[in-house]
């Protein structure tokens, strides 16, 4: 019955990609990638949790529940959204999500109002480091039926190589996977100056080259890397793996 101070909260956008086949019920997290930066910065993730009806009769009741990573900081849970009224609560990291008396349609009978949701926000550990993963699979109760286990939802933690889209085919780096020697290309000319960058950011080999060479990765550990070069002043990053 009170006036509605800070409209702008009241709804959210979310572009995503669907892909066939789609499941009714699942969980994702956004955003799927997070830099170092991000994580000592106390950046949160979103989890969103769709469940569905799919049986022949209605639901009175749905309980989520979703063993939390300990990777994840617990206490700093934030609900952001839902679709119907709920409690939740997390004991010995379990989160559980209860809608009591939602009389959930099935999707036959109502396909529209057969869906529900619940979103919410979480930090990750700031122990988190490059190369590392965090991943949550949700169950969801309909009634006393046998719980439907969704999809694993899960982010890592990467160092952001990105370049502007007109600087895609600037650096090209072959064969991938390599072994001994790491042939360089793309629009460069003149002498470059080349690092290799392990998943942490440090750089762990470097050397001058000529345009079209090669750079010797042969005593590289076996792993992802990004190779980093700089030409004309200008910096191009590429990533290969070592074998």
């Amino acid at each position: 019955d009170q006036p509605d101070f800070a409209p702008a909260d009241n709804f959210v956008t979310c572009n995503d990609t669907v892909t066939n086949s789609y499941d009714p019920n699942g969980i994702q997290v956004t955003p799927e990638h997070l830099t170092p930066q991000d994580i000592q910065d106390g950046k949160r993730v979103e989890y969103t949790v769709h469940f569905q009806n799919t049986g022949n009769s209605e639901a009175e009741r749905v309980l989520i529940t979703d063993t939390l990573s300990s990777d994840l900081q617990w206490a700093s849970f934030q609900e952001t959204g839902s679709s119907h009224t709920n409690s939740w609560y997390i004991h010995n990291g379990v989160l559980n999500v209860l809608f009591e008396d939602i009389n959930l349609p099935d999707s036959l009978s109502n396909e529209a109002d057969s869906q529900g949701f619940v979103a919410f926000s979480i930090v990750p550990s700031s122990a988190l480091t490059a190369g590392m993963s965090v991943g949550s699979v949700a169950n969801i109760y309909f009634d006393f039926n046998e719980p439907v286990i969704t999809n694993e939802a899960v982010f890592s933690v990467e160092i952001s190589t990105s370049v502007p889209e007109v600087e895609r085919e600037a650096l090209r780096a072959w064969p991938d996977p390599a072994s001994d020697r790491l042939f360089v290309g793309g629009d460069l000319s003149g002498p470059l100056h080349a690092e290799v960058l392990d998943l942490t950011g440090r750089v762990v080999h470097w050397a001058d080259i000529n345009a079209g060479g090669a750079l010797d990765v042969h005593a590289l550990a076996s792993g992802a890397y990004s190779l980093r070069i700089e030409s004309r002043g200008q910096i191009r990053v590429c990533n290969f793996v070592k074998q």
